[in-house]
């Protein structure tokens, strides 16, 4: 049997590697934020208000929330 061996190709220029990646991670959030844009867009023919949730037994969840989560 053969032994398979792998190996990492050297990283040689680190910074430039690491922009790199945040440059493709901005272009990515830009993306997922419009694709969610669109689609707000889309439903909103959709949405039937307040009025509809307020007819109904749920609660809302959100009362009292800040919309931080504090540090443990």
């Amino acid at each position: 049997p053969t032994n398979k061996k792998m190996y990492q190709v050297p990283v040689h220029d680190l910074a430039k590697l690491r922009r790199s990646r945040k440059r493709v991670k901005s272009i990515l959030c830009d993306i997922a934020l419009q694709n969610c844009q669109d689609l707000i867009e889309e439903y909103r023919p959709f949405d039937a208000g307040e009025a509809s949730f307020n007819n109904t037994e749920w609660s809302d969840f959100t009362d009292g929330h800040v919309g931080r989560r504090r540090k443990k």
